[in-house]
């Protein structure tokens, strides 16, 4: 299980990663102009520099880093949450300006939504992926228990 040192090296090597890809690609786009005469290899480099600029900005090395978040299930509850709110928060402004009977059992709906989600947050809270699969794999070893 990796450490908070580990995280936060992780961390700090994403974000030095994130600075140093644009500035290879404006030190190329640089060096291009200023050292290199032939005008097809100029223009070359300085595409190439630009598209090292790109993938700079556009977070491309992110993939090939080794993920830091151990607790994905929670991370994903969290992003469900917010799309609720945002749900919640349209269903209030139709409220504010209509009030329609519609908007009003939007609403309720939503809040039955959000009180699930959070039990459901509180479930995966401070479980890790791993500890979430070997939960899932005991329980589905045994035989479902029938109520008669």
């Amino acid at each position: 299980m990796p450490s908070h040192t580990e995280g936060n090296f992780m961390r700090k090597l994403r974000r030095f990663v994130d600075m140093l890809i644009p500035f290879v690609g404006i030190a190329l786009v640089l060096g291009a102009v200023l050292f290199i005469v032939e005008l097809r290899i100029q223009v070359i480099v300085v595409i190439l520099g630009i598209l090292v600029i790109e993938a700079g900005i556009w977070k491309v090395a992110h993939p090939l880093l080794p993920e830091e978040r151990r607790y994905i299930a929670l991370r994903k509850e969290g992003d469900d949450f917010i799309r609720l709110i945002r749900r919640l928060n349209l269903a209030a402004l139709e409220l504010k300006t209509g009030g329609s009977p519609v908007a009003v059992q939007q609403v309720e709906q939503l809040r039955a939504e959000m009180i699930h989600a959070i039990d459901r947050m509180v479930k995966v809270a401070g479980k890790t992926q791993s500890e979430m699969d070997a939960a899932e794999s005991a329980t589905a070893d045994r035989p479902p228990v029938y109520n008669v």
